[in-house]
């Protein structure tokens, strides 16, 4: 189990502490000593992600009833402030970001459905690449684009950028959206990497008939499910017409091996999936 934290937070710390003191460097601030002290640092991070406190200095207060002599004893909060105010880390640093994700990759195999998604992870500093979109739980923030099992393990991910600004898919998949590409992206990268027959899920975001299509001449017999909107199913659900509760529309189309289901529940819903399953798999698809 350490040998696996090691492979996650090693490239990750060491991407923290050259960061780090460059920026107190530049702006005249103490910084980490060695990286020793940024592990430690980000240890009390972690420690402090875990157990909740009203109060990050409840954490070192030794009169509090929430005392942690762990934290205490790794560093103190006068240090912990100072080293605070020079914690940096750039999310331009892409040989830092492979190297992390070659690790996450190699220390674990997809396992039954690969869930494909949009990250937002909550950040209202300054960064250029900031986001902020309606309707989500965290609404401002860094947008990340990602691929995670049944047990939530990220297998694959990166930081949206920009529509410029994608990773790089091969020359016959440059014509596809947005959508389809980052698809095509994460299947391609941590398909290899699975145990036994895993499914793809993804969400109308993401669902089209250019994807089912995609992923039947790229990756034929990898199943796959995903849900859309009405208008992204081509001509799969043109003459639907669901009126009611509990009203059923199903097709396929055996030449390009692929089936949909329109379902009226508490909304009208839209699914396409490879014609090789036997029957629909409700997956969740949230990250």
């Amino acid at each position: 189990m350490e040998a696996v934290f090691d492979a996650i937070l090693v490239p990750f710390v060491e991407h923290i502490y050259v960061c780090s003191t460059n920026y107190g460097k530049k702006n005249g601030i103490e910084s980490f000593s060695d990286i020793e002290e940024t592990y430690q640092y980000i240890c009390i991070l972690l420690v402090m992600g875990i157990v909740q406190l009203p109060s990050k200095q409840d954490h070192f207060r030794t009169n509090s009833g929430y005392y942690n002599s762990y934290v205490s004893q790794l560093m103190t909060q006068e240090r912990f402030e100072t080293l605070s105010k020079s914690f940096s880390g750039s999310p331009d640093n892409l040989l830092t970001t492979e190297k992390l994700l070659n690790n996450l990759i190699s220390i674990w195999q997809a396992i039954e459905h690969l869930s494909i998604d949009e990250i937002m992870t909550r950040f209202k500093g300054r960064c250029k690449y900031r986001q902020c979109i309606r309707g989500k739980p965290n609404s401002t923030g860094l947008k990340i684009f990602g691929g995670a099992d049944k047990f939530g393990y990220l297998l694959y991910f990166w930081l949206y950028r920009g529509s410029d600004t994608l990773p790089l898919v091969e020359e016959e998949l440059d014509h596809h959206n947005v959508g389809t590409k980052c698809v095509l992206k994460v299947v391609n990268e941590t398909i290899e990497n699975r145990s036994g027959d895993i499914i793809i899920c993804a969400d109308s975001y993401f669902g089209s008939l250019d994807l089912a299509r995609a992923m039947n001449k790229h990756f034929d017999g990898i199943p796959y499910v995903f849900t859309l909107n009405k208008n992204r199913g081509g001509n799969a659900f043109k003459d639907v017409e669901l009126d009611k509760t509990g009203d059923i529309f199903y097709t396929y189309n055996e030449e390009e091996k692929f089936s949909g289901l329109a379902v009226y529940d508490s909304k009208k819903c839209f699914f396409l999936q490879i014609i090789a399953l036997q029957y629909l798999m409700f997956l969740g698809v949230d990250l």
